[in-house]
């Protein structure tokens, strides 16, 4: 595929249509599959109603692309019962909503084109009924109880998966809640 050069990937599927990108240059055996997959890995599932997820597998570098896009359509029915549904991409433990335009309304679909940067595992759905990412936290034991700490004792928290939006465990507490 040369750079600058356009192309397009027609999906038949009752909602993606087709992916289409762009490259930043010359690139050899390029392979590009999209696999529609009815039962993701449990660490991949999207915790809101989702109509498919689809893998694009592909052997590219997010920075080989220069354009990318996922053509779509929702039928008018489904949109007006829940007007969030989207394109969500998997990046690492989190679905991250991807930019998206409505391009058109015909035949009783809204017709949509997402952009993402690249290509991985998708899902057309609602929003999230929960947070994008779920907390993994690995706290350090309790430090001791005693007169010097005030009746107080503390610890650390980190969480492992790096979640952007999360409260993290208690920190601090009273020596007196054994």
């Amino acid at each position: 595929i040369r750079d600058g050069e356009s192309y397009n990937l027609p999906v038949k599927d009752e909602y993606m249509l087709g992916i289409r990108f762009i490259l930043k240059q010359l690139r050899t055996g390029v392979n590009i599959n999209v696999i529609k997959i009815i039962t993701p890995a449990e660490e991949q599932v999207f915790d809101a109603n989702v109509l498919n997820y689809y893998e694009i597998e592909n052997n590219l570098q997010k920075d080989d692309f220069a354009f990318a896009e996922i053509v779509y359509r929702i039928p008018v029915e489904l949109l007006e019962e829940d007007p969030s549904i989207g394109l969500y991409k998997q990046v690492g433990s989190k679905w991250i909503a991807q930019p998206t335009e409505r391009v058109d309304e015909k035949d009783g679909f809204v017709f949509f084109v997402g952009r993402p940067k690249s290509f991985s595992l998708f899902a057309l759905s609602g929003a999230p009924t929960q947070l994008d990412c779920v907390p993994d936290w690995s706290c350090t034991p309790w430090s001791a109880c005693g007169e010097e700490n005030e009746g107080l004792r503390e610890r650390s928290c980190l969480d492992i998966r790096e979640c952007e939006i999360s409260t993290p465990p208690l920190t601090l507490d009273s020596c007196q809640d054994d």
